[in-house]
């Protein structure tokens, strides 16, 4: 009802703006969102909330009780999204790149969600940046290389990748959230990031 799209779309406002408490404290007032999407959405936005306040298990919890949206739906970046943040949060780095990868390649470029589908990507790759250090590379199982390998082996390893994916978003998407957390990750593995587009009309 209009009522539950509301408090969502507060909450979106909210959970852009990383505050995660009176997200939750809004998701908290809606005790029957009704059947379809719009319960989906609550309980998508409930598990992303979780996820960026640590508490993964919960998160889980909730997606399994989630009728999870099909490709081509509205909400399908957002479960992916949600998806993939669970398993970067517990480690699981190249389940993680593969869950979002689907959303980059079924989300279109100009969606609110995309520049998040990019940083989740880059976040992915600056992830097994400091893993390659440490530890052998994960296996890719019996039935080949996954996208997230195959892209990897085309940039050069897991640095070039991040850097990659990150000079992507930060060239689609300069002003948002994302790509000023891009910018530090890119100084952090020593990689430089590419310039600011001009604002359109300057000299």
């Amino acid at each position: 009802n209009n009522a539950v799209d509301l408090i969502c779309d507060a909450v979106d406002l909210l959970r852009s703006a990383e505050r995660w408490t009176e997200a939750m404290e809004l998701l908290g007032n809606v005790t029957n969102p009704g059947p379809g999407s719009n319960a989906a959405r609550i309980s998508l936005l409930r598990a992303y909330c979780l996820t960026a306040t640590g508490k993964t298990l919960q998160a889980e919890a909730e997606i399994k009780k989630t009728k999870m949206p099909q490709r081509g739906e509205p909400l399908y970046p957002v479960a992916k999204i949600v998806e993939s943040r669970v398993q970067l949060t517990v480690s699981n780095i190249n389940q993680a790149l593969d869950l979002i990868a689907q959303a980059i390649v079924d989300t279109p470029i100009e969606s609110e969600y995309y520049p998040e589908c990019l940083f989740l990507a880059g976040s992915c790759y600056y992830a097994l940046v400091g893993q390659s250090a440490a530890a052998p590379a994960q296996p890719t199982g019996p039935a080949g290389k996954s996208d997230s390998d195959r892209i990897m082996s085309e940039s050069g390893g897991p640095r070039a990748a991040a850097t990659e994916t990150f000079s992507l978003l930060i060239q689609m998407s300069p002003d948002s959230r994302w790509a000023q957390v891009a910018r530090e990750r890119l100084k952090q593995i020593g990689a430089e990031a590419p310039p600011t587009p001009p604002e359109p009309g300057a000299q």
